[in-house]
């Protein structure tokens, strides 16, 4: 894609601020393993489905946590004692977090090696019925994988942030030579197979990956916006690495970046991304972004626009190119064609920000719209 014109000289005051007003946020949380369970078949009352989830880092300690995804929209959270839970990490999810609870998931097994996953967890929900995912993938042929923005987001319907699920090694369970039971209160469920095989061999509908990386694009904020040096690069005041270049005469944010780790999200602005502080009142502008990782995982791709109105800097974001894969074998092709939900969900989030250049304030949040493309 060809770089976007600058931006109109006239747009922008005589002399540059010494600060920048960045409206832009990410927020970065790693994990170690990944295990998505969907039922299908015979409905479980209380959930459609659970997703363990193993950590070992300085924030949330060494552990698992198992979400119980609810028919209502709403998530459980099961966590080992020693495990730090963030709610605000679970509050984006679906309808919200329902309730955080402590098991203590004695015994219990999750790991993901060449062959695939191997994972035995049992424990009590909420009314004391037994949980009980046992999938343990055989083979001696290593497991395929490939990478993948999971569609988490497509769940949340008030979402307080628009998360990224960065999946650079994933899978499905193969169904050959693999042990899947799935079970709540002794009742079995059926978890679905994928409709094509992936390289000739029948999957399950299990999903599985390691290091997965979660990023949070800018949560909602009601409140100061700390303004950062306008003469270079900088990392503000949430982590974020800012690199700055000269547009127009005037400093802009060229790329944001968020590391965790040998990972990375980062957040590319073309245009650059002007200071809100040098915009003439009536100043009217647009540019195109770019949010990518691993080149396995592909990108999303938008639009944002910029107001001025006085002391008063409107800001929109939208994803409106959605997500675009980096992956060539056609039989993981074929499955974002018959589901297209994995490239469209980011179209349907929109971020709008109000920021008071006066008094260096923004208020600012996420809306899901519909959209047929």
């Amino acid at each position: 894609m060809p770089a976007a014109p600058p931006h109109p000289r006239d747009a922008f005051t005589g002399t540059p601020a010494d600060r920048f007003l960045n409206p832009f946020r990410l927020h970065v949380d790693p994990m170690t393993r990944l295990l998505l369970i969907n039922l299908a078949g015979v409905l479980d009352p209380v959930y459609s489905g659970f997703e363990p989830q193993a950590f070992d880092d300085a924030v949330h300690g060494r552990g698992l946590i198992v979400l119980g995804w609810r028919r209502d929209g709403r998530v459980d959270v099961f966590h080992q004692p020693y495990v730090r839970v963030q709610p605000a990490t679970y509050s984006i999810a679906g309808d919200g977090l329902h309730r955080i609870v402590e098991r203590p998931l004695e015994g219990v097994r999750f790991t993901i090696g060449p062959a695939g996953v191997d994972a035995d967890l049992s424990f009590d929900d909420l009314v004391g019925r037994r949980i009980e995912l046992r999938i343990v993938e055989r083979s001696a042929r290593p497991a395929e994988r490939f990478g993948l923005l999971a569609p988490m987001g497509d769940v949340a319907t008030r979402p307080a942030a628009m998360p990224l699920v960065l999946l650079r090694d994933f899978g499905f369970v193969r169904v050959a030579g693999s042990e899947v039971r799935i079970a709540i209160d002794g009742r079995l469920h059926s978890v679905g197979r994928l409709p094509i095989p992936i390289d000739g061999q029948r999957r399950h509908m299990l999903r599985y990956a390691e290091a997965p990386l979660i990023a949070t694009v800018n949560p909602a904020h009601d409140g100061p916006l700390p303004p950062i040096d306008a003469a270079g690069d900088a990392v503000d005041d949430a982590g974020d690495l800012v690199t700055m270049v000269d547009g127009a005469g005037h400093r802009a944010i060229e790329r944001i970046e968020r590391r965790s780790g040998e990972q990375f999200v980062r957040w590319t602005f073309d245009p650059p991304f002007p200071n809100p502080l040098d915009l003439r009142p009536g100043a009217d502008i647009a540019g195109r972004f770019t949010i990518a990782s691993d080149p396995r995982v592909g990108r999303v791709r938008g639009e944002y626009r910029v107001e001025r109105e006085g002391d008063r800097v409107r800001v929109r974001v939208v994803p409106s190119g959605g997500w675009t894969p980096n992956e060539r074998r056609w039989s993981v092709r074929f499955i974002y064609l018959v589901a297209p939900v994995f490239r469209r969900w980011p179209k349907t989030y929109v971020w709008e920000g109000e920021i008071d250049v006066g008094a260096a304030t923004m208020r600012s949040g996420w809306t899901r719209v519909r959209t047929g493309r």
